[in-house]
């Protein structure tokens, strides 16, 4: 036996362990590339085979066996292209997402296709990373005129995705529609996504023919439940009893008490939810004191939602708790509201902030007040179970190598419709990053929450994976939802330059990519973070300080894949000498790979204090300098607008002509 495994690992490398095999999963359990229903029926046709976890059977076995996670990724064949994947034993599906996608590689064996791209997913990365103008068209070529299946398929799973954020619902669900005739079978990813389009167009009878297939159920598994209440309609006794019904089902199955009406003559809704039993309220000894969680939450101008939240709060089962309620400087009736709420109940503390400082530093100001051995914060217009603290708190009482325990919420909209991540996928749950419930002296060592206007929770999680460990945090009751988030609207029509999408391009990305090389930079005992003396560069529209005229503005390309990067800096720094710089991240549109930014660039940014602005952002320069003159041929999506620019100027062979397209793309209300 010994030999044979021996045999196996000169062949395809060591067998993954169970630590990578979980790691793993994390990641293509969301692929759109793993199909369970394709895996199941095509390897695991025996009844004994058809009990097994399809994903977990590809990355212990099937990969090694040659077989293909779904009918878009030819695991043969990329082995074939990656011999060194084969060797060291990572799973193919698995290195593609993480570097091979990253490198412009495709999941199936390439052929000749229009516009010389050699896959849809490289357009799909260069879609989402800023240069959506250009590739669109080739997208729709891919998907009209393609003699590759496969690439159809992706092209039109990639498209409909990218309509349905942008708010072109309708086309979104004509494309999943003919996605599912190409594909000849029904897939969770489609079903889900189309009955997420029918939500927003106002069509529940839609779903019900979904929700209430025999032949869909059994693919859709967990999530038929988030359709069945999808599909009630929206108002109605029926529909308020039914809505409570299933969701109880839900908390029910996870051993979690069930909730109702609080007032019986109210209509349903996140204002009227309440415990469906009386709870005696307590806490666990820790040493010669109960174990105190502080709470904190911001509220700004949320006089119509912040009772859902403190509603849900003095609600909860954990006792020994205080609740700090810092009112940043609202204009609106929401210190009456919270002062209301504290006259009954003498845990919640009301503070208030003398002016308006945004939601991550109104956090800070809750933490220096608070007292609790735990800290956790809650959105203003979030409801959480009853259980949520207690079960958290409960988990860290139980493992002391737990630094912090999360929760999954879902998105609802006002009629306690699911509506899910703001990106078509097949889950409605997500992982709710300020749900974070942590040890006070975690936060002492890493110090508070980053001084910035949004993408401050992935900073700190990850600041804080860095120092303790990624096992040090634990998501508890993950299959379902502790908190509901209210949303209004699931499309663009939030913020541009600050959206959630700008993970891909602009703002979030350039943060968090500063955040992670300031994080592997570090060596143990110094990821404290001082928002006051950050030590990366923040681009310019996630901090209300700093900054924002320049004399000169400079473009260029950033990134590791600007073979030349080193001599952009130096640029930079000379120019620096004299004059106020400000730096623009222009990724090269031939580059295959979606690469971050230097690290050297960072650490420029760092000792001479420069940063970035970013697409949708305003700033003034008199001066632009766009250091490669090939660039100019494929300018990116939305980029920054500049007050007062004069001249412009681009290195290389350009003309008078491009000079002025060039200022005309940047100049601010041109």
């Amino acid at each position: 036996m010994k030999f044979i495994h021996t045999w196996i690992s000169s062949i395809f490398g060591p067998a993954p362990q169970q630590k990578e095999i979980k790691q793993q999963k994390k990641v293509l359990q969301h692929s759109l590339l793993f199909d369970a229903d394709y895996y199941r029926s095509s390897y695991l046709k025996s009844a004994k085979l058809a009990r097994l976890d399809p994903l977990k059977h590809y990355l212990t076995e099937g990969a090694q066996q040659l077989f293909n996670p779904g009918p878009e990724f030819d695991t043969a064949w990329y082995l074939s292209q990656k011999p060194d994947v084969r060797q060291s034993g990572v799973n193919p599906l698995y290195h593609f997402i993480q570097f091979g996608e990253v490198e412009g590689r495709s999941p199936v064996p390439e052929v000749h296709e229009p516009d010389g791209f050699s896959s849809p997913v490289v357009c799909n990365q260069k879609l989402w990373g800023g240069f959506s103008h250009l590739v669109l068209p080739r997208l729709e070529a891919f998907r009209a005129a393609s003699n590759r299946k496969a690439y159809r398929i992706q092209s039109l799973w990639y498209l409909a995705n990218w309509y349905y954020v942008h708010g072109q619902i309708a086309l979104a669900l004509e494309l999943l529609v003919y996605l599912e005739e190409l594909q000849g079978r029904l897939t969770k990813r489609v079903l889900v996504a189309k009955c997420k389009c029918f939500l927003v167009l106002g069509l529940p009878e839609k779903i019900v023919g979904i929700a209430f297939d025999e032949k869909a159920r059994p693919i859709l598994g967990k999530e038929v439940a988030y359709l069945e209440i999808n599909s009630l309609g929206v108002e109605g006794d029926v529909f308020e009893s039914r809505w409570l019904e299933k969701v109880n089902a839900l908390y029910e199955s996870c051993g979690l008490a069930g909730i109702h009406k609080a007032d019986q003559q109210l209509p349903l809704s996140l204002f009227n939810l309440a415990p469906a039993e009386e709870f005696t309220p307590h806490s666990i000894q820790t040493g010669d004191k109960n174990a105190k969680v502080s709470v904190i939450v911001p509220a700004y101008n949320s006089a119509e939602t912040i009772a859902i939240a403190l509603n849900s709060l003095v609600s909860q089962t954990w006792s020994n708790m205080e609740i700090l309620v810092i009112d940043d400087a609202s204009t609106d009736g929401t210190r009456e509201v919270i002062e209301s709420f504290a006259q009954q109940y003498p845990h919640i503390v009301y503070l208030r902030n003398p002016k308006n400082l945004g939601a991550y530093p109104t956090r800070n100001q809750g933490y220096q007040k608070a007292t609790g051995d735990f800290i956790t914060v809650h959105d203003a217009d979030d409801w959480s179970h009853p259980q949520k603290i207690e079960i958290q708190v409960e988990a860290l009482l139980a493992d002391s190598s737990l630094i912090a325990t999360l929760s999954n919420w879902v998105r609802v909209n006002d009629n306690l419709a699911f509506v899910g991540p703001w990106m078509l996928c097949e889950d409605f749950l997500e992982k709710n990053h300020s749900s974070a419930l942590i040890r006070r002296s975690a936060i002492e060592g890493i110090g508070p929450w980053d001084d910035v206007n949004v993408a401050g929770d992935t900073e700190f999680l990850w600041r804080l994976e860095k120092a303790f460990g990624c096992d040090s945090t634990l998501t508890v009751k993950p299959q379902v939802p502790l908190s509901f988030a209210l949303t209004l609207d699931s499309s663009l029509t939030q913020n541009q330059t600050t959206h959630v999408k700008t993970i891909f391009y602009g703002l979030r990305r350039l943060y968090r990519e500063a955040a992670a090389w300031w994080h592997d930079a570090q060596i143990e005992g110094q990821l404290y973070l001082d928002p006051a003396q950050r030590k990366f560069p923040c681009p310019l529209g996630n901090s209300r300080y700093g900054e924002r005229e320049f004399d000169v503005l400079v473009a260029g390309d950033f990134s590791t894949a600007n073979l030349a990067v080193d001599e952009l800096v130096n640029y930079v720094r000379d120019l620096t000498q004299n004059s106020r710089a400000v730096l623009f991240h222009w990724p090269d549109y031939r580059s295959l790979g979606d690469a971050p930014i230097d690290a050297q660039v960072f650490e420029f940014c760092k000792g001479y204090g420069v940063t970035f602005t970013h697409a949708g952002n305003r700033v003034g320069a008199a001066k632009l300098v766009l250091v490669d003159g090939e660039l100019a041929q494929w300018a990116p999506d939305n980029p920054p607008q500049v007050t007062g620019l004069e001249q412009v100027y681009i290195l290389g062979t350009a003309s008078d002509e491009q000079a002025n397209r060039l200022k005309q793309l940047f100049l601010a209300d041109a």
